[in-house]
């Protein structure tokens, strides 16, 4: 079952991905963080009353995401000491 992260909930879901210390599960929490992060981002777009703060706030979010996401992929794999 594939569950949806909720958009309004973007900010615990961006510090989870931020504060993760499993590698495994980091690029899932990334995942979920920047689809809630999309979401919330179009619906401030289209609202008439929305937050500028919150629009500011999520942009600068999108982009330390994308900074995070450069550094996993440059990232060597770590592996147990033998």
């Amino acid at each position: 079952m594939i569950v949806t992260p909720d958009p309004s909930d973007w900010r615990n879901l961006y510090a989870a991905a931020l504060f993760e210390n499993d590698h495994s599960k980091i690029t899932i929490r990334v995942a979920d963080a920047e689809s809630a992060m999309m979401s919330r981002s179009k619906a401030l777009l289209s609202a008439t009353n929305s937050d500028r703060r919150e629009a500011v706030e999520l942009n600068q979010s999108l982009r330390m995401l994308q900074l995070l996401k450069a550094c996993l992929t440059t990232m060597p794999e770590t592996r147990p000491a033998a």
